[in-house]
């Protein structure tokens, strides 16, 4: 890693899914200066549910491949490249599972898929990529938000929402997941009001790459640097939690702090992963 920067990561699970038989499916790799971390997407209505899961491999290999291609190559398409290369590896796990676009039901047959957020530090220049509720966010010294990149999903929301209001789809039904799968995920026509959906993940689909987002941020001194998944979202929305977090210097401590706001509600118990990446100076 660069002289420049140190990190912590942490992953915390989701105890209501493990009771259910579903395996912890965040993944999340650091070297050198190299950082991913991937969500692999829950399979839902599958039953009984794949152990080991398909979507927590298709995590830990994004990841995975995300990082040694950031590390081994250069130039300025290297995110794209290295993204491709992960989501085609999720494709050729997809095809030893006997899941392709021929055999595909979106239920008892379902890509394995993750999102991500991943980037590489060289100096002081963050290059970063991310795609849907995998996130990359810069914090200040006092906690304020400088940058923030992920999917915004209201459009989507709003979307199911209306389909849910209008009696074309039911909340938690196998019809209703098996819409979203076949016709939402990475499509690149959809819209609500103006607004592009933009649901895009890691299925191993060549369509996946247009749903990439990348970009270039130059670390100043006292700025922090997060990767997240999107059981952090409920905590990063709070100012208090920003502040008393960037205050912080042991992971452990971290780690207590997070769990401590647990207790708040459901939305605080999701299975989530924290990388942090903090200047020395």
């Amino acid at each position: 890693m660069s002289t420049h920067f140190y990190s912590y990561l942490i992953t915390i699970h989701n105890k209501a899914k493990l009771k259910k038989n579903i395996p912890p499916e965040d993944y999340a790799l650091v070297q050198d200066n190299a950082f991913a971390v991937c969500d692999g997407v829950t399979l839902d209505h599958q039953h009984p549910y794949q152990n080991p899961s398909p979507a927590a491999h298709a995590a830990k290999l994004a990841a995975e491949t995300l990082v040694q291609a950031l590390k081994k190559s250069q130039g300025k398409d290297l995110l794209q490249r290295a993204f491709i290369k992960a989501n085609r590896a999720i494709h050729r796990y997809n095809i030893s599972m006997g899941v392709t676009y021929r055999t595909v039901d979106f239920l008892q047959k379902q890509y394995a898929a993750t999102v991500a957020s991943f980037g590489i530090i060289n100096g002081h220049t963050l290059r970063w990529g991310q795609i849907n509720d995998c996130g990359v966010m810069v914090l200040d010294h006092s906690g304020r938000i400088v940058m923030n990149q992920i999917l915004d999903q209201k459009p989507y929301s709003d979307f199911i929402a209306d389909h849910r209001r209008k009696k074309m789809s039911i909340e938690g039904t196998a019809a209703e997941h098996r819409f979203v799968r076949k016709y939402v995920v990475n499509s690149q026509t959809l819209h609500y009001g103006n607004k592009s959906i933009n649901w895009g993940v890691m299925t191993g689909q060549p369509v996946a790459r247009h749903f990439l987002r990348t970009g270039r941020f130059v670390i100043k001194a006292r700025q922090i640097v997060l990767f997240y998944s999107d059981g952090l979202m409920p905590f990063l929305e709070l100012v208090s939690f920003r502040k008393k977090m960037v205050s912080m210097k042991g992971v452990h401590q971290i780690r207590k702090f997070i769990l401590s706001l647990s207790k708040q509600g459901p939305k605080f118990r999701k299975e989530k992963t924290l990388v942090i990446i903090r200047p020395n100076n």
